[in-house]
Order: C-alpha cells, then sequence, then structure tokens
C-alpha cells in the first residue's frame, strides 16, 4: 500500500451521546462529521456536514466545505455551503433538491456562484 502524506494528518470528529450505561452514536438519527486534513505541500481541506433525518424517507442535509491550496498565498481559498432536502419515496430511488453557495477568489468573477438544483438518483 502507498504511503500518502495527506492522510497521515487528518482527521474525523464522530460525536456520540452518552446517555447512562449506554454510548449512542449520533450518526444514527442526526449525524455531525468534520474532516480536517493538511499536508506538507500547505494545503488544507476541511469538510463539515450535519444531517437530520425528518423523518422516515425525508433528510435534510447542510456541508460546509473549505479548499485552501496554498496556505502562503493569500485569498486563494475557496469555500462552499450547500443546503439539500432529500426524498427517498421507495428503496434505490431518491429525489434531491437544494442550493449550493459558493464562494473563492475574489478576482475571478466564476468563483461565486449560487447553484439552485434538483437532482434524481437511481441505484442498482
Amino acid at each position: 500500500m502507498a504511503s500518502f502524506p495527506f492522510f497521515r494528518r487528518s482527521f474525523a470528529l464522530v460525536p456520540a451521546l452518552r446517555q447512562g450505561t449506554k454510548t449512542r452514536d449520533l450518526l444514527a438519527g442526526t449525524p455531525l462529521v468534520l474532516i480536517y486534513a493538511f499536508n506538507a505541500n500547505n494545503k488544507v481541506r476541511a469538510l463539515i456536514e450535519a444531517n437530520w433525518l425528518i423523518r422516515q424517507g425525508h433528510n435534510l442535509k447542510i456541508t460546509g466545505e473549505y479548499y485552501d491550496p496554498n496556505r502562503n498565498v493569500s485569498n486563494d481559498q475557496r469555500t462552499r455551503w450547500s443546503l439539500v432536502y432529500e426524498y427517498t419515496p421507495i428503496q434505490f430511488l431518491q429525489l434531491r433538491g437544494g442550493v449550493r453557495y459558493s464562494d473563492g477568489i475574489p478576482q475571478l468573477e466564476s468563483e461565486h456562484t449560487r447553484v439552485y438544483f434538483i437532482q434524481l438518483h437511481g441505484y442498482f
């Protein structure tokens, strides 16, 4: 297996809730995942995601992403925020709709976008 410096300095935070003598993993209901990673090339990546199972087949997802390709260069970082509603009416079929806001390098207007989308996913 190859050695990747990126994986040596990354971590993930998966919260759990202590209830009496039982520990309940929050991934079962309302997960909050935080991943932060950097490597020797001064790159920084971060992701935070929260999922809320409103009821069976209905899920709300909020995601924040951060990427800095070179920490030594100012104003080259990019952020992206997403709010997505997922509807799963039957097994192996999912309808997703949401909005994604991207913010990047100040000089490039194309990196400052707001995208609305609807997706249909079929799993087989």
